[in-house]
């Protein structure tokens, strides 16, 4: 577990720090990217982390400490390893020291694609599940970021677009708007 005073001893220090509270996650994306800022930022709640890498603005890559949203989650949900297999690709990965996306690619087990595909859910998953935290702590460091992290590239709009479809469902429209006779007009001001 990642806290405070760790986090302010990263490699360079931390550039700046915030909370949810104080400055919403989407402004704090939208000043990194205006800032086409490089490096991660750490958004930390009691229990729980996500960090976000950035290249020269984007989000690149993202990662948690939340079991729920690890890679092995989207290989069990897509079929492509079972339980045991899992677990043993794990622990030889971590024997090896090498992530577990890369091991199962250098064993032939899956492709550099379905690898990619998982991953990108993943990412997505975590900033949307970042878009529902309303409190934490967000510190950002300056840090080169890896050509093998950099797996998406998005800008803060798409990022804050991607959890508002994910939490906009059609029976949350529904309660909105409970009958379907319910003519939508432009207003003559716009």
């Amino acid at each position: 577990q990642l806290d405070a005073k760790s986090i302010k001893k990263m490699p360079g220090g931390t550039s700046f720090q915030s909370s949810l509270d104080d400055v919403p996650l989407v402004g704090l994306l939208y000043a990194l990217c205006f800032n086409a800022q490089t490096g991660v930022a750490i958004i930390r709640q009691e229990y729980a982390y996500n960090e976000v890498l950035f290249k020269e603005g984007l989000v690149v890559f993202a990662r948690t400490s939340k079991s729920e949203d690890k890679l092995g989650k989207f290989l069990l949900q897509s079929g492509l390893i079972s339980p045991s297999h899992l677990e043993e690709m794990v622990a030889q990965a971590k024997r090896e020291g090498v992530k577990l996306g890369r091991f199962l690619v250098r064993q032939g087990l899956l492709s550099q694609e379905e690898i990619r595909e998982l991953l990108e859910s993943q990412i997505k998953n975590i900033l949307c599940d970042l878009f529902s935290w309303k409190r934490g702590d967000f510190y950002f460091y300056e840090k080169e970021v890896d050509e093998e992290d950099m797996v998406v590239h998005y800008t803060p709009l798409e990022v804050a677009l991607l959890a508002a479809r994910r939490s906009f469902d059609f029976s949350t429209f529904k309660k909105m708007i409970p009958s379907n006779k319910v003519i939508f007009r432009i207003p003559p001001y716009i």
